[in-house]
């Protein structure tokens, strides 16, 4: 084939590199990092301090970098810390020294995203070119230059998203859980919803300082209801549809990131673990873990709240952390029309009344002690050793041999009402069960000299 004239060629091929057969080889990846030219990289946007620092020859390197990295245009506002995932994003795209650089942002992607090994990388070899500054462990002190810069720009999007709306002055909040399940008013319903959605707001908007919070509301009702689309609509993207690592595992903490408002769907979470896991859990106010991208563990305060849904009416299985739930037992379905027309209001209200007293309560309301005793006892599993040990007690046929320590007794070990029950070998887990039982039935634990040994005894209150 006959070779191409160099105009033709010039033509055909333009915006294509061209060879002679003596050329060094170019290849495609070569022409893609090939950097701009020093001179192009405009010195115009600097400001004067930033000028003279650069230009000072008695500034060190670290200086000059630490001055380039606060003060020039293209790196301003481009980091920010955010408060709810706990990391740092990146707000804009980085500047590049390669032509034609691909953007930062990942397919469907939009800023602010996570801040990312390959973004310092980038802005690393851009502020390189542009000052000519070489320093040891440069990517570390660059990091590190940058995120103090972005702590100072601290992002919440909850915080953004209450500080704009504007609460009419309509009272909804006292009466919200009995409007949005159609449920008859009470004193009850009105002081878990608002406390419930106060603290909240305190959990998302609280900075430094922990917030306690260690109870949830649990909706009880049969399935298809709209239990879990209650916690969609009200939470909107900072919902979680429960939790899938177990809660002993820092994974399950991690899950919580960024998260406001986290459905316990049949309480699944909690009954994969012990009792005592489950309220620790529940009660925690910091988590403290190393995070997947970080080389030492940090403190994370709690910003989200939990909701239970159960179908099944008596869901609570502990006497003793039963206060940490608080039942409302749902016989229609949810009036979603109203909630979806009324949620930035109640939310609205909710800020107001947090900014109005941040300092009021919203623990279990002391003055229903009684009324929640009864919704608990109305959720509480039965235990089908229950009636056995009543009738045992009532007939105190626990057996006190004669000439031992326990002849003549009202007291008695877990030992004593196990062998009874005709289990001469308790376990952990039946010593658990009967002590439970026992704490709804009015006794309790103690410990007590007995006959010049330590015993722990169970006593009728």
């Amino acid at each position: 084939m006959q070779a191409m004239s160099a105009p033709f060629r010039s033509i055909f091929m333009k915006g294509f590199p061209m060879r002679d057969s003596n050329e060094k080889n170019t290849s495609c990846k070569n022409i893609l990092h090939t950097t701009i030219p020093f001179p192009t990289l405009s010195r115009l946007g600097w400001s004067d301090e930033l000028k003279k620092i650069m230009g000072d020859e008695e500034a060190g390197k670290v200086q000059k970098l630490e001055a380039f990295v606060s003060l020039t245009p293209e790196l301003q506002n481009l980091l920010a810390f955010d408060e709810l995932t706990n990391r740092f994003i990146l707000m804009k795209e980085p500047p590049s020294i390669r032509k034609n650089s691909f953007s930062a942002l990942g397919y469907g992607e939009k800023f602010p995203i996570p801040f990312k090994e390959r973004h310092l990388l980038r802005i690393t070899e851009w502020i390189e070119a542009t000052t000519s500054l070489r320093t040891q462990n440069k990517r570390k002190v660059i990091r590190a230059y940058l995120e103090d810069a972005g702590n100072q720009n601290r992002q919440n999007q909850i915080r953004d998203y209450l500080q704009s709306l504007e609460w009419d002055g309509t009272n909804r909040l006292d009466h919200f859980f009995a409007t949005a399940w159609q449920l008859p008013p009470s004193e009850y319903l009105k002081e878990i919803g608002s406390r419930f959605m106060i603290a909240a707001v305190a959990r998302a908007l609280v900075t430094h300082a922990p917030y306690k919070f260690d109870w949830m509301p649990v909706f009880s009702g049969f399935q298809g209801m709209g239990k879990s689309r209650f916690v969609r609509i009200l939470f909107g993207k900072w919902a979680k549809e429960d939790l899938s690592a177990n809660i002993r595992d820092k994974d399950a903490a991690q899950e919580l990131q960024g998260i406001w408002g986290v459905e316990i769907s049949e309480l699944a979470s909690l009954r994969r673990t012990s009792h005592e896991t489950a309220k620790s859990f529940l009660s925690r106010e910091v988590d403290n873990y190393r995070p997947s991208y970080a080389r030492e563990a940090e403190n994370f305060p709690r910003r989200c709240v939990f909701i239970g849904t159960s179908n099944e009416e008596r869901f609570l299985t502990d006497p003793t952390g039963n206060r940490r739930f608080m039942p409302i037992f749902v016989n229609k379905s949810l009036n979603t029309e109203w909630l979806i027309d009324n949620r930035d209001q109640l939310w609205a209200e909710a800020y107001a009344r947090y900014e109005r007293n941040p300092e009021q309560r919203t623990d279990p309301p002391e003055h229903l002690k009684e009324q929640i005793a009864a919704i608990h006892e109305r959720a509480t599993e039965s235990d089908i050793l229950e009636e056995r040990i009543q009738d045992i007690l009532s007939k105190n046929l626990i057996g006190y041999r004669e000439g031992t320590r326990w002849e003549g007794r009202k007291d008695f070990p877990l030992s004593l009402l196990a062998e009874a029950l005709g289990n001469k070998m308790p376990d952990m887990r039946l010593n658990r069960r009967l002590g439970s039982i026992l704490n709804k039935l009015g006794y309790q634990k103690t410990r007590k000299m007995i006959q010049d040994k330590q015993s722990t005894v169970w006593e009728k209150i």
